[in-house]
């Protein structure tokens, strides 16, 4: 479990936008390849990535040194 904070409003879809486009950035991905699986609306989502190696994830979330 991961907490982030955004500024786009939720509304019309904007902020779920924002998490996409932000974690495709950090983790390197396309934004086709992070799904929402469940929370669209709410603020606890369930998050779906593909395409990316599980270390590598692990790796960016992982605190810096």
């Amino acid at each position: 479990r991961i907490r982030i904070a955004l500024t786009a409003p939720p509304v019309d879809g904007a902020a779920n936008e924002a998490l996409v486009r932000f974690l495709a950035g950090h983790f390197g991905l396309k934004r086709h390849q992070i799904v929402i699986q469940s929370g669209e609306r709410g603020r606890d989502k369930t998050l779906l990535l593909t395409g990316a190696p599980l270390q590598s994830i692990r790796d960016a979330l992982a605190p810096p040194d």
